[in-house]
């Protein structure tokens, strides 16, 4: 529906150039769209409409619209999933990676990862887990590669943890979207920086509506 929605996107973008630089949100099913000053302002104008509905968001005028838009996967246990690449001194690695709401960092790894990887120890301190108990933790550096970008990102190891975690830090930069009714969902780059949004924390509520 990504791509459907990016067609739909291009056939309307003649008259979408009155609002260039403001947020076009497409209902993707019924192809009203809806304008915005914000992201936030053009989803949430869309889902006054048709809250569960699949959305197409994009910048108007800005190169592709709506960038990379790349299919998650959602496991048997509702976890979302999204490929990412880490890079180390030694050698790079693809992981699928969970989605972690509670974690307000970049990346956290378990400590074979940062071994295999090679990664640069840069300090230690401590965390919260889900279990409220404050562990310690050991810091490293890593480039990250989610979709098209690479960013340098602080990796913190947990013991034990069998799972590389993507945190908040490096989400808050992207959009979501989920269609219920197919239960399958979209992440998109939508901006270069600035005001960070985040409707993760509604997709996951919503995903729990519909197990």
């Amino acid at each position: 529906m990504a791509e459907e929605g990016r067609l739909i996107y291009e056939t309307l973008l003649p008259t979408l150039q009155r609002y260039k630089g403001k947020y076009v949100a497409i209902i993707v099913k019924t192809k009203q769209w809806f304008i915005g000053d914000t992201i936030t302002e053009a989803v949430k104008a869309a889902r006054s409409v048709c809250p569960d509905c699949f959305l197409y968001v994009a910048k108007i005028g800005a190169p592709g619209g709506a960038i990379s838009v790349r299919q998650i996967r959602i496991d048997a246990e509702g976890n979302l999933r999204l490929m990412i690449t880490l890079k180390g001194l030694c050698q790079s690695e693809t992981y699928e990676a969970i989605i972690d709401t509670g974690f307000s960092g970049d990346v956290a790894i378990p400590e074979v990862v940062a071994v295999h990887l090679g990664l640069k120890k840069v300090g230690a301190g401590s965390a919260v887990v889900a279990t409220n108990e404050v562990v310690p933790v050991m810091m490293y550096e890593v480039k990250v590669v989610i979709m098209d970008r690479e960013y340098d990102a602080t990796a913190i190891v947990i013991s034990p943890m069998g799972e590389v975690l993507v945190g908040m830090d490096l989400l808050s930069y992207y959009e979501i979207c989920f269609n219920p009714a197919e239960y399958k969902a979209t992440i998109q780059r939508v901006k270069e920086g600035g005001e960070k949004i985040s409707l993760i924390e509604e997709l996951l509520s919503i995903l729990e509506r519909v197990k």
